[in-house]
């Protein structure tokens, strides 16, 4: 995979959907959208966040192979906050935007309509 500027991570309870951003006025390109298995459901209620950890993963392994500069986080509240807790320190510190909003389902001009204002170009 080639490196991009801006990852976009679109989650919720049962599925991860990422976008890539390569700058200003490139608008946002779909990259891999993912069913998650019940094994890592979780209601995120207290439970162990096994999405959030599968997420976080895959987040982490790319930013350890350097395919993004910047991260956008977009998923309801108890979503994003267990994924960025899941993060390695280095692969949060590129999260440039949070967006609280359930856009999974979301085609990807509605998904840049929500995110236009977290993008860091």
């Amino acid at each position: 995979m080639r490196h991009a500027d801006t990852w976009i991570c679109i989650a919720d309870a049962a599925r991860a959907r990422f976008y890539r951003c390569d700058g200003p006025g490139r608008g946002i390109e779909p990259m891999l959208d993912c069913a998650l298995g019940a094994h890592s459901r979780t209601s995120f209620k207290g439970e162990t966040p096994g999405l959030a950890e599968t997420i976080a993963g895959r987040l982490d392994r790319a930013a350890e192979g350097h395919l993004f500069e910047h991260l956008v986080l977009v998923a309801p509240m108890p979503v994003l906050g267990a994924v960025k807790g899941s993060l390695k320190p280095a692969t949060r510190a590129r999260v440039v935007g949070e967006v609280d909003r359930q856009l999974t389902h979301a085609t990807p001009r509605e998904v840049e309509t929500h995110i236009r204002d977290t993008l860091p170009h």
